[in-house]
């Protein structure tokens, strides 16, 4: 069971990471690091179209950081969950649509995968 709710209120955006980067655009978490053992929750509190348009472009840089709408908080794990006033909400796992029933929960399994470079 969580042991912390972390916020009721309605979100534009909510984006996981473990790594500080999700690709070499986007700069997600500039204090992650991939062994942390811990999920970097990044979320945006309702806005108008034209300000989350704004706030995403502000993720090339880090600079989202700054906004005060954006949140940034390190979990083990959450839930997100809709209620049924609102629309359905769209969840995407790693670009794949993730078909749910309103809800989804994520977990971060820390040490479970060992990853080696091999350099020049």
């Amino acid at each position: 069971p969580m042991s912390e709710t972390v916020a009721c209120k309605i979100f534009t955006l909510i984006y996981a990471s473990s790594p500080p980067r999700v690709s070499d655009e986007i700069l997600l978490a500039p204090k992650a690091k991939l062994d942390d053992g811990k999920i970097h929750l990044s979320y945006l509190e309702g806005s108008n179209c034209c300000s989350t348009l704004c706030g995403l472009l502000r993720l090339e840089d880090g600079t989202h950081e700054k906004d005060p709408r954006f949140k940034s908080i390190q979990v083990d794990q959450f839930r997100v969950e809709t209620d049924s006033k609102t629309a359905a909400a769209l969840y995407s796992l790693d670009g794949e649509r993730l078909d749910t029933n309103g809800a989804v929960t994520v977990r971060i399994h820390p040490k479970v995968l060992n990853v080696f470079c091999i350099g020049n």
